[in-house]
């Protein structure tokens, strides 16, 4: 492996396991989405995970080449375990649902993408959307520059999505259906904010690595965040808001990355941190079911703790999390089944 991927795998690992501490917050602390810590880490994880897929699709653009096999690789990869987690393995474990209550959830987790493991099917539209913009770009950069030609075909697809969402026709149709549904989840399949994040992490890649692993690019993102975060509130901020700050955030991460990567590389927690950072889709899918069972019968006292051990509290039982979610999935892979329908990887 190379030193460019391990840097990236250390942000992955440690990205996954904000969402797993993330979770666990929400689910086992009395304020649950209310707390600091929380709040916190919900301005930036998921923009951050966005942005590292952009970030490493840069590195696959030149093999992008039929829309037929660039679809049917990215369904096996997101759809399918979209599919399974979402339609069948959550709502039949943790709600207990059968028969047509099964399929009226099936329904409603289209209308409403954040029942199931939504970030899979966002990430899979936004991967549609990159694909027609690299035929854009590319047809462009026959005479212009590739980065003017970047920049119009992304403002291009920014204007396709804007369009979709002020689409009468889908607003006619969501209107009149019978199960009421809601627009705010349906356009999330549309999101600005997250074609924003994955944009970022390709141009990143692409035109700005000279810039991106530097001291003063690090501290200038660190300020950022400090003196953005504190505006921050989930579920109310503004979407410029929330870009900005997981920005920040993902700036200040991947040069502590590359700096764990040059220096730190042989420590015990930064290989852990890469062994979890290549299993993250694994994590995602998998770690949900670990919380709700932990929900029923470990509630973390965050009134008594203060943030800081609050923190370190939910990272550590977090981490246990993410490791046993590591060896169910594994032990689930070994099948070749189960590993294509629950973690789309092919044997």
């Amino acid at each position: 492996m190379n030193q460019r991927d391990v840097t990236i795998d250390i942000v992955k690992g440690m990205a996954i396991l904000f969402v797993v501490i993330g979770h666990l917050l929400q689910y086992n602390t009395a304020d649950g989405s209310h707390g600091v810590c929380f709040n916190w880490i919900y301005s930036f994880h998921m923009p951050l995970f966005m942005l590292l897929s952009g970030y490493v699709a840069a590195f696959n653009r030149d093999k992008i080449k039929d829309f037929h096999s660039f679809i049917c690789k990215k369904a096996v990869q997101l759809l399918l375990p979209y599919a399974f987690w979402s339609f069948i393995i959550n709502p039949w474990i943790l709600k207990d649902l059968r028969g047509t209550e099964l399929i009226s959830w099936g329904v409603d987790v289209l209308l409403l993408p954040g029942l199931g493991v939504w970030f899979l099917i966002i990430l899979f539209f936004i991967q549609c959307y990159f694909f027609l913009y690299v035929k854009i770009s590319n047809k462009l950069q026959e005479k212009l520059s590739s980065l003017f030609s970047d920049g119009i075909a992304l403002i291009l697809i920014l204007i396709l999505i804007t369009l979709a969402l002020l689409s009468k026709i889908t607003t006619i149709l969501i209107d009149n259906h019978c199960l009421h549904a809601n627009w705010e989840g349906v356009k999330s399949y549309f999101s600005i904010r997250y074609v924003l994040s994955f944009m970022a992490g390709y141009l990143m890649n692409k035109y700005f690595q000279c810039f991106l692993y530097h001291p003063l690019t690090f501290v200038i993102g660190l300020v950022a965040f400090v003196w953005l975060v504190p505006a921050f509130t989930f579920g109310v901020s503004s979407v410029n808001l929330q870009l900005s700050i997981s920005l920040a955030a993902s700036v200040c991460l991947l040069n502590l990355s590359k700096i764990v990567s040059r220096h730190f590389l042989d420590s015990f927690f930064t290989k852990r941190l890469v062994f979890i950072g290549q299993r993250t889709l694994q994590i995602y899918v998998t770690h949900g079911l670990f919380i709700h069972i932990l929900a029923d019968g470990l509630m973390i006292n965050n009134h008594f703790l203060q943030p800081v051990w609050l923190l370190i509290t939910a990272t550590v039982i977090s981490f246990l999390v993410v490791m046993i979610s590591i060896g169910v999935s594994e032990v689930l892979k070994q099948n070749r089944y189960l590993g294509l329908f629950l973690y789309g990887k092919k044997q």
